[in-house]
C-alpha cells in the first residue's frame, strides 16, 4: 500500500469512527440492539486497522539502508553498492 493510499484509508476509517460515535440509537426500531452491536464491532475493527496502518507506516521509516551502510563504514560515507555486496559475500 502506498503512503498516499494509507493516508486516504486512515482518513476514511477516522470518518467512519466519527460517524459511528455520532449515531444516536433508536430503541423504538426493530433490530436496534443488533445494529448497535454491529456498530460497536465495526468501530473496534476500524480502530484495529488504524493501529495496524499506523504501525506499518512507522516501521517503514525506521530502517534506511543507506544510513546503515554509512554508519558501518570507517569514514561515515555510504558504501558503494558493489562494495556492500562484496562485504556480505565474505
Amino acid at each position: 500500500m502506498t503512503r498516499e493510499n494509507r493516508r486516504a484509508t486512515l482518513l476514511a476509517l477516522r470518518e467512519l469512527i466519527n460517524a459511528l460515535d455520532g449515531r444516536l440509537p433508536h430503541v423504538e426500531r426493530a433490530g436496534e440492539t443488533w445494529i448497535a452491536r454491529e456498530a460497536q464491532r465495526l468501530r473496534a475493527e476500524a480502530l484495529r486497522r488504524i493501529e495496524q496502518l499506523t504501525r506499518a507506516e512507522s516501521c517503514e521509516n525506521v530502517y534506511d539502508q543507506d544510513l546503515v551502510e554509512a554508519i558501518m563504514t570507517d569514514d561515515g560515507s555510504p558504501l558503494q553498492r558493489r562494495e556492500s555486496r562484496a562485504l556480505y559475500l565474505h
